[in-house]
C-alpha cells in the first residue's frame, strides 16, 4: 500500500479552470495535417458541479451553466453526449458527480473506440492543487492537480507516491484513460478552481503523467493566477470564449471549428478580456503546450457563413440601368444589426439531412414528402441519360416551397443554431445588400460588373453553353464577400411579403438556371404564392441573433 498523507486546508471560492484539451490522431498529407476523425464517432462526457456536501467548498453560480451549454453546442455537432451534474442528479442517483460516478464514466467512454473517433471529457467545477510531503522526510514534496466532485472533502487522504485519493477526482487519472484509448482524438477540458493553500510554493510545478506524442494541453491561466466566473455572461471567462469559438467566432475559411483556432482564439479572449470583465487588475492567461499535434477538426461546418455588417445602401437599380421594372425603386435603407449569410444555396444534402426527404427534381431519388404530384412542368425530373444514377447531393435543393423554406430554418435552429440565435430565410434588404457585395458595394446591375455572360453564371442567356438545369453550388466565382451563386442557378426566397397588402405573395431574388439575364440583375425582383414550388426555385438562410 502506498504511503498516504492528511492534507487540510480551506479550498477558496474563484474558480481557476484548468483546462486540458488531449488531441491525438491525424495524417500527413502533402505536409499538412489533416484530421482523420471524419469517418468516425464522436463521445463527450460533460460533468458540473455547482453544489457540494462539504462546507469546505462554496455554491459555484456558473459551473452547471458551462456544462450544459458545452453539451448542447456538441450535440448540435454530432456528438453522442452523457452529462453529469449536481442538478441532474437529485433525481437520478447516476447522473450525479461523485468522485466515482465521474471516474466511471470516463472509464467507460474511452473504451472500445478506434483511430477515427474522438473523445472528448470536459469538467466544470471547484478544483484544488495539494502539496504532499514525504513522510518519510527523504524526498522533496509534491504537488498534484485534482478536479473537485460533489462529494470532495476538504481534508482529503493523498498518497504521496501516485497522488491517489477516494475523495477527488485525480487529473493525472484521467489523462492517463485517455492516453491509453484507442480514441484517435482525446480531449479533456478541465474547468476547475485551484486553492491557494500552498501560496509559498506556487512556482512548483505539478506532478502531472508526461503528454504523448500528439497531446496538447490547455489551460485556462497560468499558475498562481485564478480564472473567474462572470454574472455579466453566466458563465466562467475562460468557459464563455471557449464556448464562443466552437460556436462560430473561432471558424476558419471553411467554417469548421479546428483546435489551433479554438485555442488561438480563446487565449487572445481571455487574455484581453479578464480586466475589463472582472475589474481589478484581475490577470487571466491560459496556457497551451502541445507535442508533435496537427491541427484536429473539432467541429464541422454544416453551413458555411459569412458575417455581414451593419450599414446604410441604396437599394434597388437607378432609372437608366437597362431592364429595370417598375417595382424597383432607389432608395436607402439601412441595416441595423450584423448577420451571418450563407455562402452558397442550400443543398440537396443539407435540406435532407433537417428534414428526412428531398423534394427536388433534378435528383436522381427526388421525392415529395407526400404522393400528391407536383405542381407543374417543371417538376418532371429533369436528368437526361448521362445524368442518372449521379450524386446529387450538392446541387441546390428546389422544387421547395416559401412554407418549406421556413419550416427547414426552424428545425435547423433547433438543430444547429447557437444558443441565443436563430437560421431564417434573409429580408430583401439583407439579400440585394449581401449580393452587392456588402461594404463598398457597387451600383452596377450584377455584382460583378455592368452585364453577364456564361462565364458568370448558371441562367437562360448562357444557352446554347448554358446547363439547362441546376449545377453544383459554388461552381462560379463568389462575390466580395465570398457569396456563390447570388445570380442564376435557383431563384431564392426571401423572408418578405412582395407588396404591403399582399401575404399571398413572397419575394423571390436572383433569378435561375431558366431565368435571362436581365432577371438576374442584382436589384430585379421576383413573385410567387408561398405554397408555390418548381425546379427553378430555392433558397439560403441566414443567422441572426434571436432577440431580432
Amino acid at each position: 500500500m502506498a504511503t498516504v498523507q492528511r492534507i487540510t486546508g480551506r479550498i477558496l471560492a474563484q474558480r481557476i479552470l484548468m483546462v486540458f484539451i488531449v488531441v491525438a490522431g491525424g495524417f500527413l498529407f502533402n505536409g499538412t495535417a489533416v484530421a482523420d476523425n471524419n469517418l468516425g464517432k464522436k463521445y463527450a462526457l460533460i460533468v458540473g458541479v455547482g453544489e457540494y456536501q462539504s462546507s469546505h467548498f462554496n455554491k459555484l453560480k456558473y459551473s452547471e451553466n458551462d456544462a450544459e451549454a458545452l453539451a448542447d453546442v456538441l450535440a448540435k455537432n454530432g456528438y453522442s453526449v452523457r452529462i453529469l451534474t449536481t442538478g441532474k442528479g437529485k433525481n437520478d442517483p447516476l447522473l450525479n458527480p461523485t468522485a466515482k460516478n465521474i471516474i466511471d464514466a470516463a472509464t467507460e467512454i474511452v473504451k472500445g473506440k478506434n483511430r477515427n473517433d474522438l473523445v472528448m471529457v470536459a469538467m466544470s467545477g471547484h478544483g484544488a492543487q495539494f502539496v504532499v510531503n514525504d513522510p518519510k522526510s527523504k524526498n522533496p514534496s509534491k504537488m498534484y492537480p485534482y478536479f473537485c466532485p460533489t462529494d470532495a472533502t476538504g481534508t482529503p487522504t493523498i498518497s504521496y507516491e501516485t497522488g491517489d485519493t477516494d475523495h477527488h477526482v485525480s487529473i493525472n487519472q484521467v489523462i492517463s484513460l485517455l492516453n491509453g484509448s484507442d480514441a484517435g482524438t482525446r480531449l479533456l477540458i478541465m474547468d476547475a478552481c485551484r486553492n491557494e493553500m500552498q501560496a509559498a510554493a506556487k512556482s512548483m510545478e505539478e506532478e502531472q503523467v508526461p503528454l504523448k506524442p500528439k497531446v496538447a494541453t490547455f489551460f485556462s491561466c497560468k499558475s498562481g493566477e485564478r480564472s473567474y466566473e462572470s454574472s455579466v455572461l453566466n458563465h466562467g471567462i475562460f468557459f464563455h470564449f471557449l464556448l464562443s469559438g466552437l460556436n462560430g467566432k473561432a471558424a476558419n475559411a471553411a467554417g469548421n471549428i479546428t483546435w489551433n483556432k479554438l485555442v488561438e482564439y480563446t487565449y487572445n479572449e481571455v487574455n484581453s478580456n479578464a480586466s475589463r470583465i472582472i475589474g481589478d487588475n484581475a490577470v487571466q492567461q491560459p496556457r497551451h503546450s502541445a507535442y508533435e499535434l496537427g491541427d484536429i477538426t473539432l467541429v464541422s461546418s454544416f453551413i458555411s457563413l459569412v458575417n455581414v455588417m451593419p450599414s446604410k445602401y441604396v437599394m434597388g437599380s437607378p432609372e437608366d440601368e437597362n431592364d429595370r421594372s417598375e417595382d424597383e425603386t432607389a432608395g436607402i435603407v439601412e441595416i441595423k444589426k450584423s448577420f451571418k449569410i450563407g455562402t452558397t444555396e442550400i443543398t440537396q444534402s443539407q435540406f435532407e439531412t433537417i428534414m428526412g426527404y428531398n423534394p427536388s427534381a433534378f435528383s436522381k431519388n427526388g421525392r415529395r414528402k407526400d404522393t400528391t404530384a407536383f405542381y407543374n412542368e417543371f417538376s418532371t425530373p429533369a436528368f437526361n441519360a448521362n445524368d442518372v444514377g449521379q450524386d446529387s447531393s450538392n446541387l441546390p435543393v428546389e422544387n421547395v416551397s416559401w412554407e418549406e423554406a421556413n419550416e427547414f430554418c426552424q428545425k435547423l435552429t433547433v438543430a444547429k443554431a447557437p444558443r441565443g440565435f436563430v437560421f431564417r430565410l434573409p429580408t430583401e434588404i439583407e439579400w440585394e445588400y449581401a449580393c452587392r457585395g456588402g461594404p463598398g458595394l457597387n451600383r452596377s446591375p450584377f455584382s460583378h460588373g455592368q452585364s453577364i455572360t456564361a462565364t458568370d453564371a448558371n441562367f437562360e442567356g448562357s444557352h446554347p453553353n448554358g446547363n439547362g438545369k441546376p449545377v453544383r453550388v459554388g461552381s462560379y466565382q463568389p462575390n466580395a464577400l465570398g457569396l456563390f451563386d447570388m445570380h442564376g442557378n435557383v431563384a431564392e426566397w426571401c423572408l418578405d411579403q412582395y407588396t404591403a397588402n399582399s401575404n399571398a405573395f413572397k419575394v423571390l431574388r436572383g433569378g435561375s438556371w431558366a431565368s435571362l439575364g436581365m432577371n438576374c440583375r442584382s436589384a430585379s425582383r421576383g413573385k410567387e404564392k408561398g405554397s408555390s414550388r418548381n425546379s427553378m426555385i430555392g433558397f439560403r438562410v441566414v443567422l441572426v441573433a434571436s432577440d431580432e
